[in-house]
């Protein structure tokens, strides 16, 4: 019996769509501007003068513009402080599998690096870059939910100079409500566990309990928007303030504010993109954290190295091989993935247990027959 001819139009259409699919994306697009306020209450009133003097009494109030395509898991988002060199600012994006965030700056000689450049698993955009932050939790972060099973997700702050493997992948929860006409937070907060977490100059990383009352925990930031409007073609939030928090000195604060962000949209619409539009171009000169191997079995977590090609990478690229197994003294092809190493676990339990009923049976037999 031969299918309906509408059903074979639709099934025609629906292989179709799918075919559009790689070459073209529907999706959304927010552009804006954005304001930071460094706090200075909690901060030594001689590093405030020095930092005054050093790079102006503007440093603490700085302005930003901001644009943002999200289609699902995929995003891109580009930020440039207003005053600062074309050239310079934060590209960050991801495929669903991969991010990469890219901060660009201007070449101080020719031949030295331009930009500097985080690759790793996942869908969150590096730690340091804090200019990023307050778009991707807008825009982005709540169609990714189900990447951070039981509401966890790692820390959306600079760790310092001595960032770790462990501290990356240290999660902390996180509380939301969703706006359900746009499908975008309302409000949002990052939950620090009471926690103090650090590598040590020698290498040893540290867990130590923070002092009461900071030992049960705190709140590191806050998304938080009041109002829904409709800006180009989609409704979208009025204006967004960010908020980022640590323990306070003085003894009736509990926590004190670091800096607030106030992020609005001045433009919005949907948009087509091709699938290859959600990684950031490489630049000419590249300092490059590889994290990718961050996962494998054993785990690398930065492998560190300057492109020059123009050309990302790829993960089985035989130079980043090379360097794994260098800093694991692991032999060739033994970069495995969590996933694979599973797999690899899951066979040989199989296979195990195979040759174990094989073995009972031959004993049952020869029993029967001996008896």
């Amino acid at each position: 019996m031969k299918p309906p001819q509408s059903a074979a139009i639709v099934v025609a259409a629906f292989l179709l769509a799918a075919a559009a699919g790689s070459t073209a994306i529907a999706g959304r697009y927010y552009a804006g501007s954005m304001n930071c306020r460094t706090a200075t209450d909690d901060l030594p009133r001689q590093l405030v003068d020095d930092l005054s003097r050093q790079r102006g009494t503007n440093w603490f109030d700085q302005h930003y513009s901001w644009s943002c395509r999200i289609d699902g898991v995929q995003w891109a988002i580009s930020v440039h402080r207003q005053g600062a060199d074309q050239a310079e600012g934060y590209e960050a994006g991801s495929d669903g599998e991969t991010t990469y965030t890219v901060g660009r700056v201007k070449a101080a000689a020719p031949g030295s690096n331009d930009s500097l450049a985080v690759i790793e698993n996942g869908v969150m955009p590096y730690e340091s870059s804090l200019p990023v932050h307050p778009v991707w939790l807008t825009f982005c972060a709540p169609s990714l939910l189900r990447f951070f099973p039981g509401n966890k997700m790692p820390m959306l702050a600079a760790m310092g100079a001595s960032d770790s493997r462990e501290a990356r992948m240290a999660k902390y929860e996180f509380r939301y409500e969703i706006e359900p006409r746009t499908e975008l937070f309302s409000s949002f907060e990052l939950l620090n566990d009471g926690f103090i977490r650090e590598t040590l100059r020698d290498g040893r990383f540290i867990v130590i309990r923070r002092d009461p009352p900071h030992d049960s925990g705190f709140v590191m930031s806050r998304l938080s928007i009041h109002a829904f409007k409709v800006v180009g073609e989609l409704l979208g939030p009025s204006e967004v303030v960010y908020e980022r928090f640590k323990p306070s000195s003085k003894k009736e604060k509990n926590v004190t504010l670091v800096e607030r962000w106030k992020l609005s949209v001045t433009s919005s619409y949907t948009t087509n993109l091709g699938t290859l539009f959600w990684v950031p171009n490489p630049s000419a000169v590249m300092d490059i954290k590889d994290r990718r191997f961050a996962h494998s079995v054993p785990p690398v977590f930065s492998i560190n190295y300057r492109l020059k090609s123009g050309k990302w990478l790829p993960r089985e690229d035989a130079f980043l091989i090379k360097q794994y197994e260098s800093a694991t003294g692991a032999q060739s092809g033994s970069a495995r993935s969590p996933k694979g190493f599973r797999r690899v676990l899951a066979l040989s339990f199989i296979g195990l247990t195979t040759v174990a009923f094989c073995f009972l049976l031959w004993r049952n037999r020869a029993h029967l027959v001996h008896s």
